[in-house]
């Protein structure tokens, strides 16, 4: 005669189940989390190589910080909307990633949208088509909206520490209270607006690797000499460094520092 469960063994089974899968789930979301940012520097990496693909046909100038995902106005669209594509597909470095469109998102920001996220205007607001920027100070003046915001115009040539300037990397989807007072709304990474006393525009994103607080983490960043690593908004904190040409004490953050040729990097 075959014996059955009894209520209680079903009761230990279920519970040594449940158990099981209470431990897993952590670790499944854990290794889920670090795929997508593994994903997420290895499209930067893409972009850097197409990024120098181009610098390659254009002695060695790198695109247009306003110009790498975004056209012309008069479109038909704000080529600024980061939440449709027609500013990746009308972009100058479309050609150049032989026309994928999912490399111009990171997979961890798509999971971070919050309510400030969306701005009016926008087409979608329910999810966004690209959160990767260029260095504002990367590539040649167009269609500057403002000539007095500080720029260098850098190329390869011109470029003094490779391994420590910026090309790409990731801006939030959402507002970082002493960090950043925008949210992302266009394709280019600008640290400040004016020489000194201007608190930070943009940061770089701050939800990888952060466990409870999305503000306390780093962004993936894609650098002139094409390697890819992690930099924090944060670190180091802001300090003052005095400019060689002007004599005058600049206000540095971590941003300004990682996306200008002229500060010496503090590590």
């Amino acid at each position: 005669m075959r014996r059955a469960f009894t209520l209680i063994e079903l009761l230990v089974v279920v519970s040594i189940i449940a158990l099981l899968i209470a431990i897993l789930l952590p670790v499944l979301g854990a290794a889920r989390d670090s795929a997508k940012a593994i994903q997420c520097g290895s499209n930067l990496k893409q972009l850097g190589i197409a990024q120098f693909a181009y610098t390659s046909d254009n002695r060695g100038q790198f695109t247009a910080a306003r110009h790498w995902v975004m056209s012309a106005f008069g479109q038909g669209f704000n080529p600024r909307d980061p939440t449709i594509l027609d500013g990746v597909l009308q972009g100058t470095l479309f050609p150049y990633v032989n026309d994928v469109t999912d490399i111009y998102l990171c997979p961890v920001a798509a999971d971070r949208l919050t309510p400030d996220t969306f701005v009016p205007g926008w087409q979608n607001q329910d999810r966004v088509a690209r959160n990767y920027v260029q260095n504002w100070n990367v590539g040649p003046f167009i269609e500057d909206p403002d000539p007095g915001w500080p720029r260098e115009e850098l190329t390869i040539e011109s470029t003094k520490r490779p391994s420590d300037l910026v090309v790409f990397s990731e801006e939030n989807t959402f507002v970082v209270s002493g960090l950043s007072t925008r949210t992302l709304n266009d394709g280019y990474l600008l640290g400040r607006q004016a020489v000194t006393g201007t608190p930070n525009i943009d940061c770089f994103a701050t939800f990888h690797n952060s466990k409870n607080d999305i503000t306390a983490g780093d962004a993936n960043a894609v650098f002139a000499d094409g390697h890819v690593e992690f930099v924090n908004a944060s670190e180091p904190a802001w300090f003052s460094w005095q400019n060689p040409e002007t004599g005058v004490n600049e206000t540095i953050s971590a941003t300004v520092m990682w996306c200008t040729d002229a500060i010496p990097v503090q590590r």
